[in-house]
């Protein structure tokens, strides 16, 4: 499996609520992304991975992004 699809597979699994799972995806893909990296980029690159340096906060994100997902679904079949 390439390496871009452990952050896919660790949101699928959050979303699903098997967070077990999830996290042995995003630990694979952190410790990846740590071996591969070279010195940061951008400050951009810096806030992403400050946003994401906790499985608890990349969870976090998952949900928010999960209940906009939700909610913007609501509203077009209010429309």
């Amino acid at each position: 499996m390439g390496v871009h699809y452990f952050p896919f597979q660790a949101i699928i699994h959050i979303i699903l609520e098997t967070q077990q799972v999830a996290e042995v995806y995003w630990k694979e893909f952190k410790e990846i992304r740590r071996v591969l990296r070279g010195p940061s980029e951008s400050s951009v690159h810096d806030q992403m991975s400050e946003m994401t340096s906790t499985f608890e906060k990349f969870c976090a994100i998952v949900e928010s992004l999960k209940q906009e997902i939700e909610h913007a679904g609501i509203e077009k079949k209010a429309k």
